[in-house]
């Protein structure tokens, strides 16, 4: 069973209307549609023109038996054709009268066979989704799209009907979420996919500002995210511009700060996707498994996994042994997003590894261990985690850990030869 979102448009009735133009029979249905089609109303006064759309609905339920009726019918016998799979399909009207009408006219035509591998589940009319309307098209209508997207989870999405303002969001959301994505041309019967492209999109900026996106919610004034940005008031400055011309976030009309459609869709899918960090979590272990070995430690070892507590791995960043015959333990996280506390972080945050994961471990295994975790940025750690940290370290008694700032070359993320010089490693809390 694979899940198929199809967005859905007019073309139901315009491929009746274009083939019975010469007919006489239906005249005073025809004026309905035209009166439809020139006022195009709303979702929200579907029950003022109930007059006009049910003889409209009446007519084209049998004229949806064709399958060449409407894009979105054609398109999806073609996708279930060529997935030999049942699908589940759920119908993402606009916001208007008309769109709504032909989703559940398609809707009826197929739940209404039987045996059908193909079961309309739901017909979701999305608020706003309108392009008459630029500004309500592009604040409520996209958000509640991709919100409605994300809602159902679908196997593939299907472009073919709908508004065509929409397929470029569509499509950035199918590469950002590994969805398949297709449509089928008006005149043609093959079904085409646009291809996961061999690329990626750059987390960096969210996770540097993760902070001040995750505050972004509660606190949607620029007053409260400056601080978040950085430390220095002229360089939070920049990077707030930076974030307004990426068109990662939005001032509003009250003056609040708001995520845009790509701000909300990227920053969701950093913190649930954890690939892009653990990619360049590895190159700064590298770095430092590298500085160590220079600086003559050891048996220095990158991600060493030889450590184990029963089921649990106690994994180590970077490792080495010291010359007492003691051992030095290091965590590698980003400045930008520290995962602190074990109720948000689970088994990643520190509160969980120092207090019962692996260095809790080592600390029972080894006497005397140096702990040490580091925390890259190219720029000063803010205040808020540096605070979070201290409380977690007064609340358990942890006076044994040596908490670091590593200052990583500004393009730590797209170049690779820099190396970590002894000034680049600092005391965390020590003022600057």
């Amino acid at each position: 069973m694979k899940k198929v979102i199809t967005m859905v448009g007019t073309s139901l009735f315009e491929n009746y209307f274009d083939k019975d133009k010469n007919s006489k029979i239906n005249n005073s249905i025809k004026s309905n549609y035209s009166q439809l089609k020139k006022n195009n109303p709303p979702h929200c006064q579907w029950d003022k023109y109930k007059s006009d759309r049910e003889p409209l609905r009446q007519l084209l339920l049998k004229w949806s038996a064709n399958d060449q009726s409407s894009a979105e019918i054609k398109s999806l016998l073609k996708i279930q054709s060529e997935l030999k799979d049942n699908l589940d399909v759920y119908l993402l009207a606009t916001d208007t009268v008309l769109s709504r009408l032909a989703a559940e006219i398609i809707r009826d035509r197929f739940n209404s066979q039987t045996n059908c591998q193909i079961t309309v589940k739901d017909v979701c009319v999305i608020d706003g989704l309108r392009i008459d309307k630029p500004t309500v098209f592009k604040e409520t209508g996209l958000p509640k799209l991709l919100e409605c997207i994300n809602k159902i989870q679908p196997d593939c999405l299907n472009i073919t009907g709908g508004y065509k303002g929409v397929i470029p969001y569509l499509t950035i959301f199918g590469q950002v979420k590994n969805i398949p994505t297709v449509y089928i041309y008006e005149d043609a019967d093959e079904l085409i996919e646009i291809p996961q492209l061999p690329i990626d999109f750059d987390f960096s900026i969210i996770e540097d500002n993760y902070y001040a996106f995750e505050e972004l919610a509660r606190n949607p004034y620029k007053e409260k995210l400056i601080p978040l940005l950085a430390v220095n008031r002229e360089q939070a400055e920049i990077i707030f511009n930076s974030l307004l011309t990426n068109q990662l976030i939005r001032e509003n009309l009250e003056g609040k700060i708001e995520f845009t459609v790509w701000g909300k869709l990227l920053f969701k899918h950093y913190a649930k996707d954890t690939n892009y960090r653990d990619l360049i979590g590895n190159i700064v272990e590298l770095k430092l498994f590298k500085y160590f070995v220079e600086k003559g430690c050891k048996n220095v070892k990158h991600s060493n996994k030889e450590l184990e507590n029963g089921s649990h791995k106690a994994e180590i960043d970077v490792y080495f042994e010291n010359e007492d015959g003691s051992i030095t333990a290091i965590e590698v996280k980003p400045g930008g997003n520290v995962p602190i506390w074990e109720e948000k972080e689970k088994n990643e945050s520190f509160e969980y590894k120092l207090t019962k994961g692996s260095f809790a471990y080592l600390r029972k295994k080894y006497s005397n261990p140096v702990i040490k975790i580091v925390l890259y940025s190219p720029n000063e750690i803010v205040q808020s985690p540096k605070d979070q940290i201290q409380k977690m370290c007064k609340e358990y008694k942890i006076d044994w850990v040596e908490w670091l700032w590593l200052k990583v070359h500004k393009d730590y993320k797209t170049k690779i030869d820099w190396n970590i010089a002894d000034d680049s490693l600092k005391n965390l809390f020590e003022k600057n």
